[in-house]
């Protein structure tokens, strides 16, 4: 299955403010240990239930919110889960 990610968080606080912006628009995620790729820091994997509910227009406003965010789609395994 392939997962939707936001990585390049730079702080814990920085991950709880990102993660409670989505569960206000009822998007579950979970932090996910980043291993591979080009994201940095800490990182969420938005739950494969709550991927549909993710759309170009979400993504573009959680980045103007939060300048250094970057978005990455890969297998559900490609990152190191805690």
């Amino acid at each position: 299955a392939e997962c939707i990610y936001l990585g390049n968080i730079s702080s814990e606080d920085q991950l709880d403010r990102v993660q409670r912006r989505l569960a206000d628009m009822d998007i579950r995620t979970q932090r996910a240990d980043v291993a591979a790729g080009d994201l940095a820091g800490y990182a969420i994997q938005i739950n494969p239930e709550s991927s549909a509910r993710v759309n170009e227009m979400l993504l573009q406003n959680l980045a103007n919110e939060f300048n250094e965010l970057k978005l990455k789609k890969m297998h559900c395994e490609g990152l190191q889960l805690p």
